[in-house]
């Protein structure tokens, strides 16, 4: 049975509960606001996939292979004013859903709360544009990427480093041998591994992940965005953290409210962007990161070129 023996063992992925075979563990926030999996002993019938599946315990380590990097951006402007790194996920997920794909990613919710969701048009594709800097919701993410994969479907998944572990992870792995099913099995890191060198069932899977900061806490972005309201006397209906009004590399967190009004700061005047920036709230496991190698989770990673 799974038992998280200190915080930074778990990066709250949630392959663990995607993968528990009798719906046992419960993601559920801690003092601090960060999701931890929750066994329910009287459900658990102790098959220990929950153990073996983790990429934390079994921690991630890819062979080294040779990476190609490319410095590029959307040539079209209004996408690139309103993303990060350049628009480049928009031009690669609509490529996707141009092939009757499905994309995930994470959106902020006019409630406040980051979580991922699938977009299957162009035009949702807003939804998942820019940065958030806080840790989504997983939720049933890897379920619906998986239901998509096996009907046939492309499928783009985006996240952070450990979330996309967590979908390898989440996902059986059958491979073949001249016409003969093979299944695989091992830890996290072997799968991964042979997935890289022979390529795994589902063909039609992309994923994309990020060179992470770290993940703030989702109780600290609801007080923040709580105190915010406070001040504008206003439900919050959208928020940039990376808003290029006072420039691209001196962003701003814009939140805009019910009520048409708007705060705008840059990241020097902006406090959660200061805790941030000073890893202040990250997740305990982000300063103990098993992901962040030069051998990446994901097919593509993006970041910004800053001084190129």
């Amino acid at each position: 049975m799974l038992h998280i023996e200190k915080p930074s063992a778990c990066s709250g992925c949630g392959a663990c509960r995607a993968a528990c075979p009798v719906d046992a563990i419960t993601m559920q926030a801690d003092a601090e606001g960060f999701l931890y999996p929750v066994v329910d002993e009287a459900a658990c019938v102790h098959c220990g996939k929950c153990v073996r599946i983790c990429p934390v315990t079994n921690r991630w380590d890819l062979p080294a292979t040779e990476m190609t990097a490319y410095a590029a951006c959307t040539n079209d402007p209004q996408v690139r004013q309103n993303s990060s790194s350049g628009g480049i996920f928009t031009e690669i997920a609509t490529y996707i859903l141009e092939q009757n794909g499905v994309v995930f990613g994470a959106a902020l919710g006019t409630d406040g709360v980051v979580e991922h969701i699938a977009v299957e048009s162009v035009a949702d594709l807003e939804k998942l544009r820019g940065s958030k800097y806080v840790q989504s919701v997983i939720g049933d993410t890897y379920v619906q990427a998986k239901t998509h994969l096996e009907a046939g479907r492309p499928v783009l998944f985006t996240g952070t480093p450990c979330q996309i572990a967590g979908l390898y992870s989440y996902l059986p792995k059958t491979y073949l041998d001249k016409g003969t099913p093979v299944l695989f099995t091992g830890t996290p890191c072997q799968v991964a591994a042979v997935n890289r060198v022979f390529g795994g069932k589902y063909e039609h899977l992309y994923t994309l992940d990020l060179v992470c900061h770290g993940v703030p806490s989702p109780l600290v972005w609801q007080k923040y965005v709580q105190f915010r309201e406070k001040k504008a006397g206003a439900a919050l209906q959208s928020a940039g953290f990376r808003h290029k009004q006072s420039g691209w590399k001196r962003f701003s967190m814009q939140m805009e409210f019910a009520d048409g009004t708007r705060y705008t700061k840059p990241l020097s005047d902006d406090p959660y962007l200061q805790a941030f920036l000073r890893n202040y709230c990250l997740r305990p496991s982000c300063y103990d990161c098993a992901f962040k190698t030069k051998t990446r989770p994901a097919d593509i990673t993006l970041a910004d070129y800053w001084g190129i």
